[in-house]
């Protein structure tokens, strides 16, 4: 039987785990806001085209405007991926966590396989 404390960190690996998946399923759903925006700002742009074949406003101003669209959707999407990029980094160290102490296990249970571990680890977590 593996001892309790080797368990207790794994459970505590796993805890983290899942919370950082949380947190990665929360960033993912922002995904949504950014989608809505470019369908806004393709309207924007469309209302731009429109103006300008029209020969409304000055070339500066439909620029200006263009720019400010592409401007916001650069700064929301560089904020998506910092935070996608920060969670992906926190879940991969937890992988290593989990290999490190799997590995701490093995040395320890040298009679047990590898699966002998997982499934107790995993029953008592």
């Amino acid at each position: 039987m593996i001892h309790q404390s080797l368990i207790d960190a794994a459970r505590n690996i796993r805890s983290e785990f899942d919370r950082k998946q949380g947190q990665l399923d929360a960033t993912l759903a922002s995904t949504e806001e950014i989608k809505l925006l470019l369908e806004e700002n393709i309207e924007k742009i469309q209302e731009v085209g429109r103006r300008a074949a029209r020969q409304e406003g000055t070339v500066d101003s439909h620029r200006q405007t263009l720019m400010d669209v592409l401007v916001e959707i650069d700064e929301r999407s560089k904020s998506l991926a910092a935070k996608l990029k920060g969670i992906n980094k926190e879940i991969e160290d937890l992988r290593e966590q989990e290999m490190r102490l799997f590995n701490v296990i093995k040395s320890r249970y040298p009679s047990m396989t590898e699966e002998q571990i997982k499934v107790e680890v995993q029953s008592r977590i």
